[in-house]
Order: C-alpha cells, then structure tokens, then sequence
C-alpha cells in the first residue's frame, strides 16, 4: 500500500499556514488536517522539525 503526504502551504508576508493530509493512491482521504501549524516561518520550521517523529509513526501505523 501506497500513502502519499500532502502538504498545503498557504500565507502572505510572514504569517504561514501548513495543513497535512495523508491520502491513498486513489486519492481517498486516510487522515486529515494530521497536523496544522500557524505562524512565522521561524516557528513553522520548529513546529514541522518536533512533529517530524511523531508524522513517521503516524505513517507507520497506517502501513
């Protein structure tokens, strides 16, 4: 089985938005909004860095 993350990043100036979605490879929603973050990129790189681990298990237990 295939699980493909989609990462939607939207904002202007330095207010960010990033939203993840895990979907099959039909499309079919797995998981959605499995994490969204809100902020400057600064604090949407530390976010994304602390929330990488928990994202592979997330993965992981999908698989």
């Amino acid at each position: 089985m295939e699980i493909d993350l989609t990462l939607d990043l939207t904002g202007m100036g330095d207010k960010y938005r990033v939203t993840a979605d895990l979907t099959d490879q039909e499309g079919k929603l797995i998981s959605g909004d499995i994490f969204k973050f809100d902020g400057n990129s600064e604090y949407l790189c530390m976010e994304l860095d602390a929330f990488f681990s928990d994202l592979v298990k997330l993965v992981s237990d999908r698989l």
